[in-house]
């Protein structure tokens, strides 16, 4: 056999052996969007799997509603319904009914045997995004917060796990306590014995759920509509702590107190529970830093404490939400009047520059909506807290089902797995980190030793 029939059987063997490469990668791609395209839920599935687990009510709104599956089916990946069963039912309080099923409906998976316990949650974002109720960060969905144990600091022999809201004074337990879930589609199926309603505005949840009317009124007034921000994190005094402030300090100017309340707002961020201390030191509407920090107390135990400047309160409440962002309800007023404007500018269009679309999975530091973002001005001469280079988010993904939201799918799939997709998030440094999976512009690793030999191979046949 001739040298040239040689070359020519090395060349033919390679050029196979891309093309069938290439052919496996178009046909995973394909699978994989066809995997993305296809729906959550359909009516059908979800109807049947609801009337089936009697929970007849909540079937026949989901059926007088189809729309409502629709809009679940307009994002990507696994979702968690939160199914309140016959008895939570009727539900007069609603006064939207497709908002409030979506608000059902979360984001990713719930890790119902390992949510966080009290004074912090667990916290997932759901399927309602419509802006008029849920103005938040990236047009996330308004968020659910969930624990273990009951209102309040429970024994720890309790561990039932309970969704925590503002609108009822009690949080309510899964129907039966560990029941197991179900599945219709790819949705996932949690009774519980109690509906969710819609969180109001922040003057409402200030004034009417927390009971802090004062500090409602004093929020209004500031120069920027904080009721309109998208994305707002307040620590909230209680009523009693109002009162006591008041009139431990009388006779305040109108402006030295609205100075105290921007140092207890955080612009452009909703800072839940789980990113008070990931995510590092807040910069407030005041341009001060707000440190949270948490205190070991007895039989394993803790307390969360906030402080801006010299001034130091606990965290009593935690994940308040709202329309546009969450609110912790503090155990005494923050006096700290110090503002730098400025600073506090350069915080926000950091923070609003930071924003991430469609968080699946519980929330953290790094799966977030926000973060102080990369342009984070120094802290003030003199200050005592560390220095708020906070944490930025670097994926976007659901920790617990292995779904994705489309602006992390490059991370989630292996090279050259999908043509031409790209992520590109800031890493804690600040710099940017970003991925590139193209088939059509990188070649696998075998097909470049193929290459390479069959080189090698004619080289030497023609020495």
């Amino acid at each position: 056999m001739g040298n040239s029939t040689l070359l020519f059987l090395f060349l033919y063997i390679t050029i196979i052996q891309v093309a069938s490469s290439q052919e496996v990668e178009r046909r995973k791609t394909f699978s994989y969007q066809r995997r993305q395209n296809s729906p959550t839920v359909t009516n059908d599935q979800l109807t049947n799997a609801l009337k089936g687990a009697n929970l007849t009510k909540l079937a026949a709104l989901f059926e007088q509603n189809p729309t409502v599956v629709q809009q679940i089916n307009a994002t990507p990946g696994s979702k968690t319904l939160l199914a309140p069963i016959d008895s939570a039912l009727p539900f007069q309080s609603w006064a939207n009914v497709p908002e409030a099923l979506l608000y059902h409906v979360l984001n990713g998976s719930v890790p119902v045997d390992r949510l966080e316990r009290l004074p912090m949650h667990t916290v997932l974002h759901s399927a309602l995004t419509l802006q008029d109720v849920a103005n938040l960060p990236g047009g996330n969905g308004q968020a659910v917060a969930m624990s273990t144990g009951t209102q309040g600091y429970p024994e720890l022999s309790d561990y039932s796990p309970v969704v925590n809201e503002a609108q009822n004074t009690d949080s309510f337990l899964e129907t039966n306590g560990k029941e197991e879930s179900f599945t219709a589609g790819s949705l996932t199926i949690l009774p519980i014995n109690h509906y969710l309603t819609v969180p109001g505005n922040l003057s409402f949840t200030v004034g009417k759920i927390v009971n802090s009317e004062r500090f409602a009124t004093l929020l209004s007034s500031l120069p920027n509509n904080v009721n309109d921000a998208r994305g707002l994190t307040v620590f909230v005094p209680s009523a009693d702590a109002i009162q006591s402030f008041l009139s431990q300090h009388s006779g305040l100017s109108q402006q030295t107190l609205q100075a105290i309340a921007q140092n207890h707002v955080i612009i452009n961020r909703a800072a839940y529970s789980p990113l008070l201390i990931s995510q590092g030191s807040l910069i407030t509407a005041g341009g001060q830093d707000l440190h949270v920090q948490q205190r070991n107390g007895t039989n394993e135990t803790y307390t969360l404490h906030v402080s801006v400047g010299n001034a130091t309160a606990q965290i009593t409440q935690t994940d308040v939400m709202y329309k546009n962002g969450v609110a912790h309800v503090i155990d005494s007023v923050l006096f700290d009047t110090t503002v730098d404007y400025s600073r506090a500018n350069q915080a926000a269009e950091s923070a609003k520059a930071s924003a991430n679309s469609y968080i699946s999975g519980p929330i953290s530091d790094q799966n977030a909506a926000s973060s102080q973002g990369t342009d984070v001005p120094p802290s003030p001469p003199g200050s005592s807290l560390p220095l708020a280079s906070n944490s930025t988010v670097t994926n976007t993904y659901d920790a617990t089902s292995g779904g994705t939201n489309p602006g992390a799918i490059a991370g989630a799939i292996g090279v050259g797995s999908m043509a031409s997709v790209t992520s590109s998030a800031p890493s804690p440094s600040g710099s940017t980190i970003s991925k590139h999976n193209s088939a059509a512009s990188s070649v696998p690793m075998p097909q470049i030793w193929t290459i390479l030999l069959t080189i090698a191979m004619a080289a030497s046949l023609y020495a």
